[in-house]
């Protein structure tokens, strides 16, 4: 058995998605408003970025709720992604002046890439789940596992440290449930990171 697999069937501890059987480490509001697709072997490029998220933002969709469980996201109601595995998230950014706005840049079937803007509620609930989608891109397993919560509580501060830089990466973090209440005090500033890739898929 995989360490991949070993993690996803170990004995769970809180609430359990159904549908998947996975553990859900949190639930957020967030609307899907757009997705771009580019060619095969087109990589990141933050003006196009900037004119996609111009452009997705003028749609008005309704927030739903998307859970965040082990090895990726179920969207509950279905847009373009039922589900969308941590590993395929290959970049997250948030221009300084979209506080409750974010992108995702996405790798789709044969090489291809897609720049998938969300919105949520308020600027904390962005923060929350950069810091979920972070733990994950950072992880070597591409996982949100049982350990992610604790790392945000005892070493925040220095996790927050790159939060104005251009891209980072991270070392592997020991990190439970992550307080909602410890993130409401950071604000968006300009946000783009890169996430390591893995050869590690999802169960």
């Amino acid at each position: 058995m995989s360490a991949t697999e070993s993690n996803l069937t170990q004995p769970m501890q809180g609430r359990v998605d159904l549908p998947s059987r996975q553990l859900i480490n949190d639930e957020v509001l967030i609307s899907q408003l757009g997705r771009t697709r580019v060619r095969e072997g087109e990589q990141f490029d933050r003006r196009f970025a900037d004119q996609v998220m111009q452009k997705h933002l003028h749609r008005n969709r309704p927030p739903t709720t998307v859970k965040f469980l082990v090895d990726r996201m179920r969207f509950t109601k279905r847009g373009y992604h039922k589900y969308l595995p941590y590993r395929d998230v290959e970049h997250f950014y948030r221009p300084e002046e979209q506080s409750n706005a974010f992108l995702l840049f996405v790798r789709t079937t044969k090489g291809r890439h897609s720049y998938e803007t969300y919105r949520c509620p308020n600027p904390e609930d962005v923060t929350h789940v950069k810091e979920m989608i972070d733990y994950a891109g950072y992880n070597q397993q591409k996982l949100l596992n049982s350990n992610y919560g604790s790392y945000y509580s005892s070493s925040r501060p220095e996790s927050r440290s790159s939060i104005a830089s251009s891209e980072y990466y991270s070392n592997d973090r020991p990190v439970s449930r992550l307080s909602r209440a410890s993130s409401r005090s950071r604000h968006s500033e300009y946000v783009d990171v890169y996430y390591p890739s893995t050869d590690c898929h999802p169960v």
